[in-house]
């Protein structure tokens, strides 16, 4: 008979068997916000704004430019000398263990999401499947209900959304797909957001936002949020009272180019009114990805495009780092990854460390986050 470890091993294999070859990321960012206006006006209307099908996971395009780890591009000099990064391969993955990356980092989740040619020459998403990191057991579990978007958060639950219930709630599961609970809020923009301590989910809604605490309840939904890019993604600051959320420029919209940004808008996690903004032209791409000081912040443009270290004072960038998908430590590093390697930078956006990973993670979407 079979053993779990098989039967774990076999469904990592699968999602990576079949795998359509990425795209470009800019341009499959550019498209889906194309598609996500059209269904706003079939379903809402002008006064909508809704983000309906932005239940759409914003990670199932995965950049791939090269066939080996590319080095950070500086985009401002550092007085400091560069050091000499460390390259390895790291080990073969055991579904019984936290896979291990850099920095004390850990593999939490692998998705992928089939590509199905609606009509000729046009492709679009289609079913997606998950293999998800169990903390407390430390092994990895097969999700299996019928979700799209699948965030981990710092407690070991899950936010996931899509399937049947994309447009009603976000549910809130185990890696086992255990329901813990269901929101009743309809998710518009980018993904669910985790407090840094777990403790709360931030959710957008057609008001602007809302806030859940996982103890029950739920606290004042913040005031209406207008003027939000395409690519509306908002995040939690370190500092787990406040939250960041882009504003466009105003300027006329158009279907062929991707909205700008204007400003990054700092709002009150407890009153829900706006308190300050940030000089940034460019998207923070989760509560992961600002430093634990504040100063730093990880950002992609509005329209896609590669992850860059920016500093929040001016908004000037710093470096373009490598990797799909990157978040801080809490010693101040930067963890960057891609479904064919992992790297580890410092604060200037220098690689540390760079680490290739198996072939068994080619074309997968890949999830980093700590044990």
């Amino acid at each position: 008979m079979r053993n779990l470890e098989d039967n774990l091993r076999d469904a990592v294999l699968d999602l990576a068997d079949d795998a359509p070859p990425p795209h470009d990321l800019a341009a499959a960012a550019r498209t889906r916000g194309r598609r996500i206006r059209r269904r706003r006006h079939a379903t809402y209307g002008a006064l909508a704004m809704a983000l309906v099908a932005v239940t759409v996971t914003p990670y199932t395009v995965l950049r791939k430019d090269a066939t080996a780890p590319a080095p950070a591009t500086v985009v401002s000099q550092s007085p400091s000398p560069a050091p000499s990064p460390t390259t390895r391969t790291l080990a073969a993955l055991e579904p019984r263990k936290p896979y291990q990356l850099l920095g004390g980092a850990v593999l939490t989740a692998m998705s992928r999401t089939e590509n199905v040619e609606a009509t000729p020459g046009e492709l679009t998403e289609g079913d997606t499947y998950h293999v998800l990191l169990d903390p407390a057991t430390g092994h990895y579990e097969q999700l299996t209900d019928d979700y799209r978007d699948v965030v981990p958060g710092p407690r070991g639950l899950f936010a996931v959304s899509g399937g049947r219930d994309a447009e009603k709630q976000v549910t809130i599961v185990t890696a086992r797909g255990d329901v813990q609970r269901r929101i009743p809020y309809r998710p518009v923009g980018d993904e669910p957001q985790w407090s840094p301590d777990g403790s709360r989910l931030l959710i957008p809604t057609l008001a602007g936002f809302q806030i859940v605490p996982m103890a029950g309840g739920t606290e004042p939904a913040g005031e209406k949020v207008s003027g939000c890019p395409d690519y509306c993604s908002y995040s939690w600051l370190p500092n787990g009272t406040e939250i960041a959320v882009p504003l466009r420029e105003d300027l006329p919209r158009s279907e062929a180019e991707p909205d700008r940004m204007q400003v990054l808008l700092i709002y009150s996690a407890e009153t829900g009114k706006l308190s300050r903004s940030l000089p940034l032209k460019a998207r923070p791409i989760g509560t992961r990805g600002w430093s634990p000081d504040e100063r730093l912040v990880l950002t992609r443009p509005v329209g896609g495009g590669s992850i860059t270290l920016t500093s929040t004072a001016d908004g000037s960038p710093i470096a373009e780092l490598a990797g799909s998908d990157g978040m801080f430590l809490p010693d101040g590093r930067i963890l960057t990854i891609d479904d064919e390697f992992v790297m580890l930078h410092d604060r200037q956006g220098r690689v540390l460390e760079e680490a290739a990973l198996p072939a068994v993670f080619r074309n997968l979407t890949l999830r980093a986050g700590l044990p």
